[in-house]
C-alpha cells in the first residue's frame, strides 16, 4: 500500500509541474506548477482561484494563498502565488508540514521522494545541501531545532533548468518534531522582476545622494 502511495504522488506531482518532456520550455523558463500559468494577475487568482492575500506587503510583489488551484497535491496543504503588479503570478510555492517527528525520519523520507521527482523532470540539482547535527543541536531527536538554527543543518536541493528558471527543495525546522518541506518555483519573470527592482534602488540612491 505505502509503494501504490508513492507512485500515485509521483504521477501527480510529475503531472502538476508539467506533462509531456524533462523540461518544458514555455514563457517564465518552466512550466507553471499545479496547472497555473504565469503571468496571471491578482485578480484572475482571485477569481479562478479564490486566492486571498496572505501578507500586508506594500512593495511591487505581494504573496497569496491559493485556496483552490486547478491541481492539489496529496500531502501537501497549503499553495502560495508571488504576484507583481506589472508580470502578474511570477513565482510558486507549495508547503508540507510536517509535525510528530523528533528524529527527522518522515521529513528525510518525504524529502528525498520529492528530490526524486524533481530530479526526473529538471534533471540533477545544480546545488544540493544535505546535513545536520554540526552546531548546538547535535542529539538525534533535535533534528529540526538543528534545521531551524543557521549553520546546524540542512536539507535543500536547487535546480536550474537551462530556460532560466530556479526550483527549489528544502526541508526546514520550527521546533520539536515540528518541520515543513517547500518547494520554491521562480519563474524567469521573477528574476526580471528583482532585476529591476535592484536598478530601481540604485538609480533613486544616484538622485538621492
Amino acid at each position: 500500500m505505502k509503494k501504490i502511495k508513492i507512485v500515485l504522488l509521483s504521477v501527480l506531482l510529475v503531472s502538476s509541474i508539467g506533462v509531456k518532456s524533462a523540461e518544458v520550455m514555455v514563457e517564465g523558463g518552466i512550466q507553471a506548477p499545479l496547472g497555473l500559468k504565469w503571468g496571471e494577475s491578482k485578480d484572475e487568482l482571485v477569481k479562478k482561484y479564490s486566492a486571498s492575500p496572505a501578507d500586508k506587503n506594500n512593495s511591487r510583489l505581494s504573496l497569496y494563498a491559493l485556496n483552490n488551484p486547478p491541481i492539489k497535491v496529496p500531502g501537501f496543504e497549503s499553495y502560495y502565488g508571488v504576484v507583481d503588479e506589472k508580470y502578474g503570478l511570477v513565482k510558486v510555492i507549495v508547503v508540507e508540514s510536517i509535525t510528530d517527528d523528533a528524529y527527522g525520519s518522515k521529513g528525510i523520507e518525504d524529502y528525498k521522494k520529492l528530490s526524486a521527482i524533481l530530479s526526473k523532470k529538471y534533471g540533477n540539482p545544480s546545488d544540493k545541501f544535505e546535513y545536520s547535527g554540526k552546531e548546538l543541536y547535535k542529539e538525534s531527536d533535535e533534528f529540526y531545532q538543528c534545521l531551524a538554527y543557521q549553520g546546524c543543518g540542512a536539507y535543500s536541493s536547487y535546480y536550474k533548468p537551462s530556460g532560466g528558471a530556479m526550483i527549489s527543495l528544502e526541508l526546514k525546522g520550527k521546533s520539536r518534531g515540528q518541520g515543513y518541506l517547500t518547494i520554491n518555483y521562480e519563474s524567469t519573470l521573477f528574476n526580471k522582476v528583482l532585476t529591476e527592482r535592484d536598478s530601481d534602488t540604485k538609480e533613486k540612491a544616484e538622485q538621492g545622494l
